[in-house]
């Protein structure tokens, strides 16, 4: 990890803008993301705590942020940076996203509230990793750690292994075909 004063002497490349529970999330040099937090706001300080904490959780996760500094007296969390969001969910981003909130259920007990009923995140929660990987962002409020939640082992569209299997496959092609599109864009 690195200190905090070293991260905090990095350029801002871009700002993201504010989110539902930060102020502020920007892009630093070296791909670190530092996502601010009001220490006015109740609902920022809960959701500053519970990112941290939850991030700290999924440290072994390859599909989510990892923590590289945390100042707490100004409530910012610099992290890893995920890539790209899509700009909308296709039906494999669909599968691909389903899957990782299964493993995330399943290995490390982390559930997520949803606010609509296709039980997936907003596609703002998603990026696609310039190698091609989807990875989930934004692990505030609405996430919860269940140690004690009994583990679903059905699969997760209810299909057979085979089907999800093709499914995935089918799904990573393509995310390759997005993530092209959207470095063709960026040009």
């Amino acid at each position: 990890m690195l200190s905090l004063e070293e991260v905090r002497k990095r350029k801002t490349l871009r700002n993201f803008g504010g989110g539902r529970q930060s102020e502020q999330v920007r892009l630093l040099e070296g791909e670190i993301v530092a996502k601010h937090y009001s220490r006015t706001n109740p609902k920022h300080v809960r959701g500053f705590h519970l990112e941290v904490a939850n991030l700290q959780r999924l440290s072994s996760c390859s599909f989510v942020p990892h923590i590289v500094a945390v100042d707490i007296p100004n409530q910012i969390i610099y992290m890893t940076y995920c890539g790209e969001k899509p700009t909308r969910y296709t039906d494999e981003l669909k599968v691909l996203v389903r899957d990782r909130l299964q493993y995330l259920k399943k290995h490390f007990h982390m559930t997520r509230k949803f606010l609509y009923k296709k039980y997936l995140p907003r596609v703002d929660n998603v990026a696609l990793s310039p190698s091609g990987e989807v990875n989930l962002i934004d692990f505030g409020t609405p996430w919860r750690y269940e140690p004690h939640a009994p583990v679903e082992t059905k699969a997760v569209l209810n299909v057979s292994e085979h089907t999800r299997t093709k499914l995935l496959e089918k799904a990573k092609r393509k995310e390759q075909h997005l993530l092209s599109e959207i470095k063709r864009n960026k040009k």
